[in-house]
């Protein structure tokens, strides 16, 4: 696989988006705001990629919304 991802420039780009957006929801201690503004760079990032999946992806990702943790359903 990493060959394969190392051979391709788009497929390296997306995957490498990929990771970034699991750091993203990693980050445990990190306050809302601070999730929050993580999410729109990563989606900033994506749109400007110049890849149409990623591209659609973000888009798609700005329909959700952030919600504190704790609250479930509403």
């Amino acid at each position: 696989i990493a060959e394969a991802i190392h051979l391709d420039e788009q497929l390296q780009a997306v995957y490498e988006a990929r990771e970034k957006l699991a750091e993203i929801w990693g980050i445990a201690n990190a306050s809302h705001e601070r999730l929050v503004q993580a999410f729109v760079d990563w989606c900033n990032e994506a749109e400007q990629s110049g890849i149409a999946a990623l591209e659609e992806f973000a888009e798609r990702m700005r329909q959700y919304a952030l919600k504190p943790q704790g609250v479930l359903n509403g």
